[in-house]
C-alpha cells in the first residue's frame, strides 16, 4: 500500500470514526471498495446495523469531498468502480520490493 493510501485511510478512519484493520486495507483496490469498508464499519457501530439509504448518500458525498481533498481528485474521477494508483502509474494494493542486485534493480511483486 503506498503513502498516498496509507494517508486516505487515516484520514478516512478520523473523517468517520472508524478503525479500518490492516488486513482489510491492504484488500483495498477500488473507490469502492474503501467505500464499502466504511459502511460496513459504520454499521457495526448501530443497534440495528442498519444504514439508510439518506445516510449512505450522506457518507459518500463525505468520503468524495475527502477523496478531493486528499488524492487532488476530480468530482467525476470518483466512480466507485475506479482503482486507487499512484501519482507514478504503480498499483497501490501491488507491494514493490526493489531488490539490488550488482548494477542493476529487479523488481519483485
Amino acid at each position: 500500500m503506498g503513502l498516498d493510501m496509507i494517508e486516505v485511510v487515516l484520514e478516512v478512519e478520523d473523517e468517520f470514526d472508524i478503525k479500518i484493520s490492516n488486513l482489510d486495507a491492504s484488500n483495498i483496490e477500488s473507490i469502492g471498495d474503501l467505500f464499502d469498508l466504511i459502511l460496513k464499519q459504520i454499521a457495526t457501530k448501530k443497534i440495528d446495523g442498519v444504514i439508510s439509504g439518506n445516510e449512505k448518500d450522506a457518507i459518500w458525498q463525505r468520503y468524495k469531498e475527502l477523496l478531493i481533498v486528499q488524492l487532488d481528485l476530480k468530482p467525476q474521477e470518483i466512480i466507485p468502480s475506479n482503482r486507487f494508483f499512484l501519482r507514478i502509474g504503480i498499483r497501490l494494493d501491488t507491494i514493490l520490493t526493489i531488490q539490488s542486485t550488482g548494477s542493476k534493480l529487479s523488481f519483485v511483486t
